[in-house]
């Protein structure tokens, strides 16, 4: 997932995009398993430091990103849930 690929809201500042892309890179399932994570009140390396309200600005960035692929990733051309 690359920035091209999601919409950027307005809310996020640089620093927290930049968070966000680092998430992103993990790939498709690692994502849905930070979002449950974040979901959860936990931590990621990339939200430590941040307040609670930045940790639930970048849960619901990674939740938009998410809904594009709805319940299945995209792995070397084929699916995978």
């Amino acid at each position: 997932m690359t920035v091209q690929q999601r919409p950027s809201g307005p809310d996020l500042d640089a620093a927290l995009e930049v968070r966000i892309e680092a998430i992103c890179a993990r790939g498709c399932q690692q994502v849905r398993a930070d979002i449950a994570v974040l979901e959860q009140g936990g931590e990621l390396p990339e939200t430590r430091g941040l307040s609670a309200a930045e940790r639930g600005l970048i849960l619901n960035e990674l939740r938009q990103i998410m809904a594009v692929y709805g319940d299945r990733c995209r792995v070397d051309g084929g699916l995978e849930r």
